[in-house]
């Protein structure tokens, strides 16, 4: 198998990290089941798992330079999740622009239940919807910009 050199490391601490985890006993089913139900990425799965044993083994170690680095990870965490949400919102943007306007409840429900949907959920009616606070704080949000 030829390997494309995209110039990543591929043998690293992660790498590592997820074959020792993933050959533990029951974890593969145990990934592939909720791989299967809920529609979850396993590498994501394990980077999640990674991350966080990453930030405790640091908590272990000297202070100094290690809080320094710490609380870089922890910025790097956040601006992770910064960036995530920058391209959600980009993306929303585009949406809105080609789609325009809807009913801001009816679409935030219909954009809400296909996520759930897609990890599980399976109600039948309004009953039932999880997320009716959700629904709402977002229209009184939209309602205050």
């Amino acid at each position: 198998m030829e390997v494309i050199d995209l110039g990543l490391t591929l043998d690293n601490a992660f790498w590592q990290f997820s074959l020792r985890v993933y050959s533990s006993s029951g974890v593969a089913e145990e990934c592939l089941a909720v791989q299967e139900k809920y529609g979850i990425d396993v590498n994501a799965l394990l980077f999640c798992a990674w991350i966080a044993q990453v930030r405790r083994y640091m908590k272990g170690l000297p202070d100094g330079e290690i809080r320094a680095l710490r609380t870089r990870v922890k910025g790097v965490e956040i601006d992770a999740e910064q960036i995530e949400q920058a391209m959600l919102f980009a993306h929303a943007e585009q949406r809105l622009a080609a789609e325009g306007h809807a009913l801001l409840a009816a679409a935030a429900r219909a954009n809400l239940e296909s996520y759930l949907r897609a990890h599980g959920y399976r109600g039948q009616g309004s009953g039932d919807w999880p997320l009716n606070r959700v629904v709402e704080a977002v229209t009184a949000s939209s309602a205050q910009m």
